[in-house]
């Protein structure tokens, strides 16, 4: 019998972190930011730790629209003009050097 309690304990335990491996939030999320106003979209970047970062901006299918790279400033930000773009749902996909990703979207229209 406490062979058994001991199997289900660990059993326990090991679901337990898996869970919460799971559902850990990446931190860079509340660091960088994606917004519009009057057809002007706005990026920052708080860069805590002065990496670059590159950043793809793409429509829901697929469709590239911009790629480019952002400087290593602990502060950074972009605006981008999007009063002739299609209307629809844009992914703005953040990649730090040392490959932490962080996709923002944002709808157009």
């Amino acid at each position: 019998m406490k062979k058994v309690n001991l199997l289900c304990l660990g059993l326990v335990a090991l679901v337990q972190s898996t869970s919460f491996a799971h559902n850990a939030r990446n931190p860079l999320e509340d660091l960088i930011s994606v917004s519009e106003n009057a057809d002007m979209v706005r990026v920052s970047v708080l860069n805590q730790n002065m990496e670059s970062y590159a950043l793809t901006i793409y429509r829901i299918d697929g469709t590239i629209v911009y790629k480019g790279r952002l400087g290593k400033d602990m502060s950074l930000g972009k605006t981008f003009d999007f009063s002739n773009a299609v209307e629809g749902t844009y992914n703005f996909k953040f990649v730090s050097d040392n490959g932490n990703k962080v996709v923002k979207s944002i709808k157009i229209g």
